[in-house]
């Protein structure tokens, strides 16, 4: 089994930009795994908070959330706000 670890991104906050100026994607989106380890909670709690619209997620991958690790740090570091 593959060791999995996650480090806080480090331009939180601060959004890239990509060719013509358009915003860029992270290097990887997470998981609900890797977002519900980085906010300590349990994947089920994230999945609950999708669909209660509190917490964003950046799309869908076959049928499967992934988020924008500076989004979700963004969403943590103001308070969880709904």
């Amino acid at each position: 089994m593959r060791a999995h670890t996650l480090a806080a991104p480090a331009a939180c906050g601060k959004a890239s930009v990509g060719p013509a100026g358009m915003p860029s994607l992270p290097e990887r989106l997470w998981t609900t795994k890797d977002a519900a380890t980085f906010l300590r909670l349990h994947p089920k709690t994230v999945l609950g908070y999708i669909r209660r619209g509190i917490l964003p997620y950046h799309s869908r991958v076959g049928g499967r959330y992934r988020f924008d690790p500076v989004e979700i740090a963004r969403w943590r570091k103001e308070g969880c706000s709904t």
